[in-house]
């Protein structure tokens, strides 16, 4: 009784991790690992519940559907978190051995009764595609922690499954299929699996959630990032359309004044002179406004009975030595002989 009752709630575990990735995929629906592994636990699921309860275990139907479905299981496993990574899941050569290994079984049950015998042929093979897949991720390994210990569990799994059949074969002999559930064998081994698949899923739930809120906050940056780029095209917009009426010709203008007109603030504006346009400063910035318009009003002539005094005022200039030192330093000569 007991024995059926482990066999139907270990399925329904299995289930129960499966929809929980299913759940998972449904708010990352970009992510078909995800999928992968779900379906990795449904098979799993499958292939417990026809171990312990769905079929008698007298029955070659037994062996080969617990077989098909642990196979199954464990392509799909490798398959799901190769594919996370971009690793090639190697499908057709973990098909090929689960597949080779499937003759073996079969005839292990048909002319021998003793179970764990065939135990080691079957997790050899599983053991085999695991270690395939702890391939894929050792070079990944070194991106996170969580990849790292998704890698020892791997191994873990495929050392348990080579390893421990084999230990407890020395240790306790061969055992027929009769006494296979009583045996202190079948214990440790459901206990192994039951813990080491326990983390399995416990990590990969984690590796899910994790790479959906790296996700969530990439996309966030990305969405910042274009706010902040929008932001500021609207800033200098304003900027260009304040500077376009004129505002420099104020000899009293100040970063503070110029802040006020185009409704942005001052350590915004500063810094967007500063990095953004590539002046030096504030000041920089105005008297080149200034020089321009000079440039324009000594080449026009129209104003060619205005002095040069008159032009340096009108444009903002507070003295002359000013603007003539400023106006070279930008134009490469003097005004007067800019005029000529």
């Amino acid at each position: 009784m007991s024995q059926q009752i482990i066999g139907l709630l270990n399925p329904l575990l299995a289930i129960t991790w499966a929809l929980a990735f299913v759940i998972l995929w449904l708010f990352q629906k970009e992510r078909k690992y995800i999928l992968l592994i779900a379906f990795s636990y449904l098979a799993f699921s499958c292939g417990i519940f026809i171990s312990n309860v769905g079929i008698s275990a007298q029955s070659v139907l037994h062996v080969l559907g617990t077989h098909v479905s642990y196979s199954a299981a464990m392509i799909t496993m490798v398959w799901g978190v190769s594919r996370r990574i971009n690793a090639p899941p190697r499908g057709l050569l973990n098909l090929a051995i689960l597949i080779g290994a499937t003759p073996l079984i079969l005839w292990l049950y048909l002319n021998s009764d003793l179970i764990n015998i065939r135990v080691i042929s079957a997790n050899g093979a599983y053991s085999v595609v695991l270690l395939i897949g702890a391939h894929n991720l050792w070079y990944s390994r070194k991106n996170t922690k969580l990849e790292y210990w998704l890698l020892v569990l791997f191994v873990l799994l495929a050392i348990q499954g080579l390893v421990r059949p084999v230990t407890f074969f020395w240790l306790e002999g061969a055992v027929l299929n009769a006494d296979y559930r009583e045996s202190i064998y079948y214990s440790t081994l459901n206990l192994s699996m039951s813990i080491l698949s326990l983390l399995l899923a416990l990590t990969l739930v984690i590796i899910c959630i994790d790479d959906y809120w790296r996700e969530m906050k990439s996309e966030a940056a990305i969405s910042d990032a274009s706010n902040a780029i929008s932001n500021r095209k609207c800033q200098l917009d304003k900027l260009q359309q304040v500077m376009a009426t004129n505002i420099h010709r104020n000899h009293d203008l100040t970063i503070k004044k110029l802040a006020e007109e185009t409704g942005i603030q001052t350590h915004q504006l500063r810094r967007m002179i500063n990095k953004e346009l590539g002046y030096r400063n504030f000041r920089d910035f105005v008297n080149l406004h200034r020089v321009k318009e000079a440039q324009v009003m000594l080449s026009d002539p129209k104003f060619s009975t205005a002095s040069i005094t008159e032009i340096a005022f009108d444009c903002g200039f507070n003295s002359i030595p000013s603007f003539n030192r400023v106006f070279k330093a930008e134009v490469g000569e003097t005004p007067s002989d800019y005029r000529e």
